[in-house]
């Protein structure tokens, strides 16, 4: 069974919102109390492609519903709820320099499922990845990821913060290979880059100007030797692809882990994470 990620767009005084899905060609609402944000998961749901929308309510009358939209369905996903408060969450793994600090469960009001995975590194520099175990399969070679993050800046010295995911990673130390893609502060870019036995790859980088402390989506999607990302505030439109590159130099093919990275003395959170297997 998977997840459906509903997200629209805020409304300013309303009471909260309800959201619907198309089942047996009627739509139904999902939520038994208003909800407060702007994100609703639908849980368990088989595998396909589904229609909802969300209506706003103000004094017990609600709107009209919002443009239907197609969701999709997680083949994995977590909002970090199952993990213990203040302990790394123990089915992911550390990877490359495991020195200084790392990613650590917070609890969080306001978060999608009250807790966030945090990463702070102020001690120390050098390449960090986590790698899901859930994910450590064969399968893993073309996916699409999507993430809600909140950056901060950093306690270091660079005063950066970046959130990024990371694909196709393999292990040992000697050997870092994978595609790292995400969002970083301080540069202001929406990245595609990669590690190749170690050494960097920057394949494009495109300028952008988000706000720190703020809570963005990000999605990902590496397919044969194809790459995308796009980053959007949460409560705005998901808008199209924004950064596109292709590996045509050594590209990294084959199976590899799924999970997140970062570089150096950075600052972050995640509440949700969700990946499908192409």
């Amino acid at each position: 069974m998977a997840t459906a990620r509903c997200t629209w767009t805020a409304v300013s005084g309303v009471d909260g919102y309800n959201v619907y899905l198309k089942s047996n060609g009627t739509f139904v609402k999902q939520n038994s109390e208003l909800i407060e944000g702007t994100v609703y998961d639908i849980e368990n749901l088989e595998d396909g492609n589904y229609e909802a929308y969300a209506t706003s309510v103000l004094n017990d009358v609600e709107s009209e519903p919002s443009n239907t939209k197609g969701f999709v369905v997680y083949d994995f996903y977590t909002d970090f709820s199952e993990y213990t408060s203040d302990e790394a969450p123990n089915d992911w793994t550390r990877r490359w320099s495991t020195s200084g600090d790392g990613w650590i469960v917070r609890n969080q009001a306001g978060a999608t499922g009250g807790k966030v995975l945090e990463f702070q590194n102020s001690s120390t520099g050098g390449r960090r990845a986590l790698s899901w175990n859930e994910l450590d399969t064969p399968d893993a070679t073309d996916v699409e990821i999507t993430m809600r993050f909140k950056g901060f800046a950093s306690a270091g010295t660079n005063n950066q913060s970046d959130p990024r995911v990371l694909v196709r990673g393999s292990y040992p130390s000697s050997n870092e290979n994978g595609y790292t893609h995400g969002f970083r502060w301080g540069t202001d870019d929406l990245r595609i880059n990669a590690y190749k036995n170690g050494s960097f790859d920057s394949m494009n980088n495109i300028s952008q100007n988000n706000d720190l402390e703020e809570w963005y989506f990000a999605k990902v999607r590496v397919e044969g030797n194809d790459h995308k990302a796009k980053v959007w505030k949460d409560g705005d439109t998901e808008p199209d692809w924004q950064n596109e590159a292709a590996d045509s130099s050594s590209p990294i093919t084959g199976d590899g882990w799924v999970g997140l990275f970062s570089f150096g003395f950075r600052e972050y959170e995640i509440d949700w994470f969700g990946v499908n297997v192409l």
